[in-house]
Formats: structure tokens, C-alpha cells, sequence
């Protein structure tokens, strides 16, 4: 049992030691995306303050990664950006 516990220990450290930055700051992108597209109509001038300033800090750390997206994922931040814009 005790083995069992160790292993998915260290399977669980190597995941999120595998996480890079990038991956991160394309997750937030993505999370903010969603969120505002649910909550668009709901949404207070505190509200879109905030959220304007979370997707700042993310485009910044985007851009700080830059060379680590595909193409592909290049495009979705794209997309996902104007959304965020729109």
C-alpha cells in the first residue's frame, strides 16, 4: 500500500514539474475565454475591469513564451484573444 502511495506521489511531482509556463498561461487564456462568454451579459464594470486586467497579465506571459506554441495553438490564442476583445 505504502509502495502504491509513493508511486502515485511521484507520478503526480512529475506531472506538475512537466507544466510548463507556457501551458499555463494558455490554460488562463482559455479559462477567461469561457468565463466570459458565459457571463458577458452579467457582467458589472468591476467585473470587465478585472477581467481586463487577467487578460493582460496573460497576454503577457503569452507573449513571454511566444516560441513555445505550435503554429496551431498560435492561431487558437488568436481566436481566443478577439473573443476576449469583442
Amino acid at each position: 500500500m505504502l509502495k502504491r502511495f509513493f508511486a502515485f506521489l511521484c507520478v503526480l511531482t512529475l506531472m506538475c514539474a512537466c507544466s510548463s509556463p507556457a501551458k499555463k498561461a494558455y490554460g488562463d487564456l482559455e479559462r477567461l475565454t469561457r468565463e466570459l462568454e458565459k457571463a458577458e451579459e452579467t457582467y458589472t464594470a468591476k467585473d470587465w475591469d478585472k477581467a481586463a486586467e487577467r487578460f493582460e497579465v496573460t497576454i503577457e506571459e503569452i507573449h513571454k513564451y511566444h516560441d513555445e506554441y505550435t503554429d496551431r495553438e498560435l492561431e487558437e490564442i488568436g481566436e481566443m484573444a478577439g473573443t476576449c476583445l469583442g
